[in-house]
C-alpha cells in the first residue's frame, strides 16, 4: 500500500504535473521527483503547490519518464492511497483500479459534492496540523506530508472499521434521540427525499407530499392540529435557486397557517439549511462536461467552485416559540450560519 500526492502548475493546456511523492506503508519516501510540464507554464500556483520557477528551472524529467519510474515501483496489485485521488491520477495520466480515497473514507456530513479538506480531516482524526507555514516553507503544501497523512488516515480507518469517520445526518440523530423518549414524529417530503432520509425508527411516519410545498404544509398543519405528532419535519422546495417572489409569498402564507395550528409552547424553526447553490450546480455541470471531452479544468474555475461552495454553506435560520396571541410571531434570526459546523 502506497500513499500518493501530486502538485500541479497551470500551463497553456491546463493543470500539469510538477511534483509527485510516494510513501510506503511505513511512511518512508520511496519516490519524490519534480516533473517538467510539456507546455508553457502560466501560473506556478506557489500558494497551493509550493512549486516555484527556480525549482523547475533545470528540471529535464518529463511525464513519460515519471510514469515509467512509478511503474517500476508500484504494480497493479498495489493499493494507492490519496485525498481526492482522481486529481493526482489525472495529472499522472495513469489508470489504477486498486485505490483508497480518504475524501470518500471521511465524507463531508452534507454529502456530495462537498468534500472535507485533508487538512481538516487530519486535524480532527490524527490530532495534528498540516499545510501550515514554517521557516523553511513559506508557501504551498508539502507533498510528502500530505501523502503520509492520507496513508495514516486510511490505516486508521482500516483499524477502526467502516463507520469510523462517518458522521450521521443531524436529522437522523434527532429522530433517534426523540424515539428514545417515545415521541411520535413525522417527515413530510417528496418520495425521493423520504428515501434519502428514511429512518429505521418505527415512531417516524413518512408522509409523501410529492413536490408541492402547499401540500407539505397543509398535511403538516393537519398533523399538528390533531396532536398526532410531537415533531414534524417539513422539506420545502420554495427556497430553490433562485426563489421567486410568488413562491415565497405562498410559502409565507402556508407557514403562517401552520404556525396558527400549532399549540402554545411549540418551537417553530425555519431554515434554508444552505445558501444559494445554483452557481455550484452550474460549475459542477461545466466541470463534468469538460471531463467527458477530455479538457483540462482551469485552476480559475476550481477557485470559483470553491468560493461558490463556501457561499452555499451559509444559510439563514428563523426560530420562535409560540407563546403570544394568535398571529403574533416573535422572530430570532441567525444569518450566515455554516450548516457544516
Amino acid at each position: 500500500m502506497f500513499g500518493l500526492d501530486c502538485e500541479m502548475v497551470t500551463t497553456a493546456r491546463g493543470l500539469e504535473l510538477a511534483r509527485v511523492t510516494v510513501v510506503n506503508q511505513l511512511h518512508k519516501v520511496v519516490y519524490d521527483s519534480l516533473c517538467k510540464p510539456e507546455n508553457e507554464i502560466t501560473n506556478y500556483n506557489t500558494k497551493w503547490s509550493g512549486i516555484t520557477e527556480d525549482m523547475l528551472k533545470n528540471v529535464k524529467k518529463n511525464l513519460k519518464t515519471v510514469q515509467q519510474e512509478l511503474c517500476s515501483i508500484m504494480h497493479r496489485e498495489d493499493i494507492l492511497v490519496g485525498h481526492s485521488l482522481e486529481n493526482d491520477l489525472l495529472a499522472l495520466n495513469i489508470v489504477h483500479t486498486r485505490v483508497i480515497d480518504t475524501a470518500v473514507l471521511y465524507p463531508h456530513p452534507r454529502g456530495p459534492p462537498y468534500k472535507n479538506s485533508l487538512r481538516k480531516v487530519v486535524e480532527k482524526y490524527l490530532n495534528r496540523a498540516i499545510q501550515v507555514q514554517n521557516d523553511e516553507q513559506t508557501e504551498g503544501h508539502d507533498s510528502t506530508e500530505d501523502a503520509i497523512a492520507a496513508l495514516e488516515l486510511a490505516q486508521l480507518k482500516i483499524k477502526n472499521g467502516p463507520r469510523f469517520g462517518v458522521e450521521d445526518s443531524r436529522c437522523q440523530e434527532l429522530f433517534k434521540i426523540l424515539h428514545g423518549y417515545r415521541k411520535t414524529m413525522a417527515l413530510y417530503a417528496n418520495s425521493k427525499v423520504l428515501r434519502m432520509l428514511a429512518s429505521p425508527v418505527n415512531s417516524v411516519s413518512a408522509v409523501d407530499c410529492k413536490d408541492d410545498d402547499q401540500q407539505v404544509l397543509k398535511k403538516a398543519a393537519a398533523g399538528v392540529t390533531n396532536g398526532k405528532y410531537q415533531l414534524s419535519v417539513c422539506h420545502l422546495t420554495s427556497f430553490a435557486n433562485p426563489p421567486s417572489t410568488a413562491k415565497l409569498k405562498k410559502l409565507d402564507e402556508g407557514l403562517m397557517q401552520l404556525f396558527k395550528c400549532a399549540p402554545r409552547n411549540t418551537l417553530f424553526i425555519v431554515t434554508t439549511s444552505q445558501g444559494p447553490s445554483h452557481e455550484v450546480q452550474a460549475l459542477n455541470q461545466e466541470q463534468l462536461a469538460a471531463t467527458k471531452k477530455g479538457i483540462s479544468w482551469p485552476l480559475e474555475k476550481s477557485r470559483a467552485l470553491k468560493i461558490a461552495h463556501q457561499k452555499a454553506r451559509s444559510g439563514v435560520v428563523f426560530a420562535t416559540i409560540k407563546r403570544l396571541a394568535q398571529g403574533q410571531i416573535p422572530i430570532v434570526r441567525v444569518e450566515g450560519s455554516d450548516s457544516s459546523k
